[in-house]
């Protein structure tokens, strides 16, 4: 499953190597799945000024990438607003960091006002979600569970293939928050226990720290394996 903005998956360098050296080279039957924000307003402020504009994406500038994908409308879902999030809603325990003092129930859905940090985890955590509902849907659709799950950032290019599935230990594998390959038990955490960690404020969330930490510190008791040398995805910046 794609999960994230969409950037730069129109180009052919990434969404052809998505396909041969991800998804084909991982090897046994797939079906993809993506959800996509086809704007993100907010930038990176660690990049400087010219990463702080993202051009918004249209469907159609995607239609090439997805149909080269596999990617069919029902396993689809396209966002498009300016906060990158998909409800714009924010747990109460966020509402400090987000409004301060004048934090109540209205302004909780104004998240076009929220922090750039706070946002960009949210909005990950959502798409993670979407991701691992539309997974679920499918299995109950066909009757049958999936063995893994590869969850993936839209902007990643693949260099080189990642080795066939039959080669993996039955554990967690991740490169940074790019990439995660997992037997289908670790996937619910991944999707589902991180959103309601969050939106249920079951762990503490440090603004000052860039938004991949908080994953990492929830994934660390369960044996998640650092797979930076085993995997050659890189992000191409628009």
């Amino acid at each position: 499953c794609l999960s994230g903005a969409a950037r730069t998956l129109a180009e052919p360098l990434v969404y052809r190597t998505i396909k041969s050296h991800l998804i084909e080279a991982f090897g046994g039957r797939s079906t993809v799945f993506a959800v996509l924000k086809l704007a993100d307003a907010r930038g990176d402020e660690s990049l400087g000024p010219p990463a702080r504009t993202h051009l918004d994406r249209s469907a159609e500038s995607l239609r090439a990438a997805l149909d080269h994908l596999g990617v069919t409308p029902a396993h689809a879902v396209l966002v498009h607003n300016g906060t990158g999030t998909l409800t714009q809603r924010t747990p109460a325990c966020l509402d400090g960091l987000l409004y301060g003092a004048r934090a109540d129930a209205k302004r909780r859905t104004a998240a076009r006002d929220a922090p750039e940090q706070v946002l960009s985890l949210l909005g990950q955590l959502e798409g993670r979600r979407a991701c691992g509902d539309l997974i679920s849907a499918e299995e109950v659709a066909v009757r049958h569970l999936f063995a893994w799950v590869l969850l993936v950032r839209p902007d990643v290019a693949w260099p080189q293939p990642v080795a066939p599935f039959c080669t993996y230990e039955p554990r967690p594998l991740r490169k940074r928050d790019w990439a995660f390959i997992m037997p289908r038990t670790h996937a619910t955490f991944l999707t589902e226990g991180l959103h309601e960690l969050m939106a249920g404020c079951g762990a503490p969330f440090n603004p000052s720290r860039p938004v991949e930490e908080w994953v990492y510190e929830q994934l660390r008791p369960r044996n998640w394996t650092d797979g930076r040398f085993k995997l050659s995805g890189l992000v191409v910046r628009p």
